[in-house]
């Protein structure tokens, strides 16, 4: 080689040496910008589905006949449903496919909504399970259809699963459905 040829390769090999480093930090300042942007997604995603999640389980545990239902009046259990809509539909774009499907499940299973204009939601229960009855006029709370324990089982359960999913716990499982 020549002497030329020679100080060209030289002078490549000085220069890849000297960027390396900038490549490096180049890389790394990207790669941190993009975890930032993942951790703050995931924390807005787990900030809604804290907030959702309590609202479900007072359905699932007022259908399901557990926990406090015998206490609990429909009209707490219908504002559940609009205070869970209001958090699913404000923030839909942060649902999974799989949660959005299993939400509309779930709450389709839960509630007749079709009713004339301007009637509230019943709830698809058989109203002589549940002591505490409406006291709302004119509102008729249950649908009198019974619920199906073990399709609510596995609703609830897609739900869960779901949310778990969606938050990195992909190993999550229920003994429920």
């Amino acid at each position: 080689m020549t002497t030329d040829a020679l100080a060209a390769v030289e002078l490549v090999k000085a220069l890849a040496s000297v960027s390396v480093p900038f490549v490096l930090v180049w890389a790394a300042h990207r790669l941190q910008r993009r975890q930032k942007s993942f951790e703050a997604v995931m924390g807005e995603k787990a900030r809604h589905y804290a907030a959702i999640s309590p609202l479900l389980n007072v359905i699932f545990s007022y259908r399901f006949r557990v926990g406090d239902f015998l206490d609990r009046a429909p009209e707490t259990v219908l504002e559940a449903k609009r205070k869970a809509d209001q958090e699913f539909w404000t923030f839909e774009y942060l649902w999974s496919d799989q949660f959005r499907l299993a939400y509309h499940e779930f709450m389709t299973d839960g509630f007749s909504v079709f009713g004339p204009e301007g009637t509230k939601a019943r709830l698809r229960v058989d109203g002589g399970f549940y002591p505490v009855k409406s006291t709302t006029p004119g509102w008729e709370a249950f649908s009198g259809e019974p619920a199906d324990r073990a399709a609510l089982g596995k609703l609830y359960a897609e739900l869960k699963t779901a949310i778990a999913r969606d938050l990195g716990f992909d190993k999550y499982t229920t003994r429920m459905g």
